[in-house]
């Protein structure tokens, strides 16, 4: 949310780049997804946010090339294939399976019947269950359902409830061994090679002295954690010892797409706090111009910055102002969100639990830090009426209420912070603050 800003960007690239010099891959290999990866190599390691971007609409571009043989391709094109989880095996973790989910751009009723209307046949649903029957789990618990004895009424409205539902989606899963076995292997093989040479653990291990994890921080950590601007992100280090330092929250999650575990872009510095509350979530959506683009808010993409934008607002503000008249009151904050705030900004909030609606009612992180606005508030608001009326007098020769509001307005504005994405709550105290003075 909050861009980071970088020093010697091109040398700090270079240096990320030679360190990974010892990845390689098979040219000569059969399979298309290790020459993918042989040809993005450099772009994977030091692209741009918008590059990996390109990189993922090139995979799956290779992905529907190898996929020629999907069930149903050959009577209506899906409209999205999108891999939504990496399937290991439960005692030895290895690669067994990719997961996919297909999605057509209607219904599958109208799937269904366009199917036939190709087919050019009359076929009853049972027939219509078997040729999706090889795509859909939920719909093989349907027709193992099906071919169980309907014996009372409850069966019966249960088994139409859920088939009502099925044909109601517009997506169906399945797995890369459903495909065909050599895309199956050849794309499993894919997944297995990230992982050996886009090596995370190895790139984090304090053994490695070179260029880590350690010294990405050092070089690339703000202040502050640029996703939620509540945590510190400190290196604590020396010439003998590394102590800590901030988390490396993978922006595009590493358990679907390995091959940006190391990528200098994808590697964001971060506290624990966001670091967890965004997990693995898939950050990689298709928009209607059939591009792909990010759910939130990156941290290296200039424009994603939110510093300029007003976020938060008090829904209460004229209430809190005259309770702040009264010394031994405890004025009632309710942090809000300004209305109409873009989409990404609204998913990034949610994502790391900074602010999101439930049960019709804003919760969260910035939800709990009304002290500190209200401390902000304190500060100006009881600011020593006698030494107001001293800076009155000198400056305006003549004290009125007037004049002490608008030296409690530039009394605002040198408490604001200047950089706030490198202050704790300096966003939130920004906003709340500039909303305050308009009820001064």
């Amino acid at each position: 949310m909050y861009y980071i800003e970088l020093k010697n960007t091109e040398l700090l690239l270079k240096q990320h780049l030679a360190h990974f010099e010892y990845i390689s891959f098979n040219c000569n290999n059969d399979n298309p997804f290790i020459v993918f990866l042989n040809t993005n190599r450099n772009n994977i390691l030091i692209g741009s946010p918008t590059k990996h971007l390109e990189i993922i609409n090139d995979l799956y571009q290779c992905i529907l090339t190898e996929t020629q043989t999907v069930p149903l391709s050959e009577y209506c094109d899906f409209n999205t294939m999108k891999i939504i989880q990496i399937m290991r095996n439960n005692e030895t973790k290895n690669i067994i399976d990719i997961q996919f989910e297909l999605v057509w751009p209607m219904p599958l009723k109208i799937l269904r019947n366009k199917i036939l209307k190709k087919l050019n046949k009359r076929t009853d649903k049972s027939d219509i269950l078997d040729i999706f029957s090889s795509l859909a789990s939920p719909l093989q618990e349907l027709i193992n359902y099906k071919n169980s004895p309907l014996d009372t009424i409850d069966d019966i409205v249960n088994y139409k409830r859920q088939t009502k539902t099925f044909w109601k989606q517009e997506f169906l899963t399945l797995h890369a061994s459903q495909i065909d076995p050599s895309f199956h292997k050849n794309l499993v093989n894919m997944y297995l090679a990230c992982e050996k040479e886009f090596n995370y653990s190895l790139f984090s291990s304090k053994e490695n002295k070179r260029w880590s994890a350690y010294q990405l921080c050092k070089a690339v950590a703000p202040r502050i954690c640029p996703y939620c601007n509540r945590n510190h992100t400190p290196v604590i280090s020396n010439a003998e010892r590394d102590f800590c330092r901030p988390e490396l929250d993978h922006f595009i999650p590493k358990s679907i797409y390995p091959m940006f575990a190391v990528s200098f872009y994808n590697l964001i510095p971060s506290c624990h706090s966001c670091n967890h509350s965004k997990q693995a979530l898939d950050v990689i959506k298709k928009d209607c111009f059939d591009k792909f683009s990010f759910k939130l808010c990156h941290p290296h993409v200039k424009k994603d910055d939110v510093t300029s934008h007003s976020i938060f607002t008090l829904e209460n503000t004229q209430d809190v102002v005259e309770q702040l008249i009264n010394y031994n009151s405890s004025p009632n904050i309710t942090v809000g969100l300004e209305p109409n705030l873009e989409t990404k900004i609204l998913n990034s909030l949610e994502a790391f639990h900074l602010s999101f609606n439930f049960s019709n009612k804003q919760q969260g992180f910035y939800h709990h830090h009304d002290k500190e606005i209200s401390d902000s508030l304190r500060l100006i608001y009881h600011y020593p009426k006698t030494a107001l009326n001293k800076l009155n007098i000198l400056l305006y020769q003549n004290s009125t209420s007037e004049n002490i509001v608008s030296l409690q307005n530039l009394l605002i504005e040198q408490i604001m912070s200047t950089d706030c994405k490198n202050e704790s709550l300096g966003k939130l105290k920004n906003d709340c603050l500039k909303e305050a003075v308009k009820y001064w």
